[in-house]
């Protein structure tokens, strides 16, 4: 007995007092670890996203988000989403350009995305939702050629256009003044049909849209929806407007 509770006694003599501190540091390497966690699906920020597909979900066209295919983002132009919406009124579409610029803002930048928000106007009349561009964005004066350093913000449009199912109708607009002397048009009303097939050619053409999507006219200076009388007035009747039709 005597023997036993002389190794006893040793045996406590050699213990480590400092062994509680590696079970203690355990414990504090899981709780960062959690906290990082946290922080990290906090950044991520899905309760905006939610909102914008809460604000979409009222729309009477269809949006199917289980098709998805991995990788890439909306604003990259890779396929995220293989099937498209409807767009029925104002509220959809601008819901749908918030989400394009929020999912990835840096990117936006690169693709022109925000300068496109800066330079369009968005209105719903009887024929559906309509995105209007001045002409003076696309087109030198008298011209239907699209400028190259605006190829850019037709990419944009034309990105939008890749997750809407609407078939769209281009119609182009221009100011009164007469046609000069001389000139590639015989007068405004052939001017305006000119650019709204230039900007069907390119989207169609150039970005590989559906041409059965697509349709173009023009109206010269029939519809002015400002005053002739102003440079400012002319300008904002020099138009292409995209109208993204009603849904059958």
């Amino acid at each position: 007995m005597r023997e036993k509770k002389g190794n006893s006694g040793s045996a406590q003599e050699n213990a480590d007092p400092n062994a509680w501190m590696v079970t203690f540091a355990d414990l504090i390497m899981l709780l960062l670890t959690f906290f990082v966690l946290l922080l990290t699906m906090k950044s991520m920020d899905s309760g905006a996203l939610k909102e914008r597909f809460q604000e979409l979900a009222p729309t009477s066209g269809p949006l199917d988000f289980s098709d998805v295919t991995p990788g890439g983002s909306i604003v990259q132009g890779s396929s995220v989403y293989k099937r498209s919406m409807v767009i029925s009124n104002n509220r959809a579409l601008q819901a749908m350009l918030d989400l394009l610029e929020g999912i990835e803002r840096q990117k936006a930048k690169e693709h022109h995305l925000e300068e496109l928000l800066k330079i369009i106007n968005i209105k719903e009349d009887n024929r559906g939702v309509v995105i209007v561009m001045e002409c003076d964005q696309l087109f030198d004066s008298g011209k239907a050629e699209i400028r190259s350093d605006r190829f850019g913000t037709l990419d944009e449009i034309g990105r939008l256009f890749r997750y809407v199912s609407n078939d769209i109708h281009v119609v182009g607009h221009t100011d009164n003044r007469p046609i000069q002397g001389g000139g590639a048009f015989a007068s405004n009303l052939e001017l305006s049909a000119y650019r709204a097939l230039s900007v069907v050619f390119y989207l169609t053409g150039g970005l590989g849209l559906k041409a059965k999507r697509f349709s173009a006219g023009g109206l010269g200076d029939l519809l002015p929806q400002y005053s002739n009388e102003t440079d400012t007035g002319r300008a904002k009747n020099r138009r292409v407007e995209f109208v993204l039709k009603k849904p059958r």
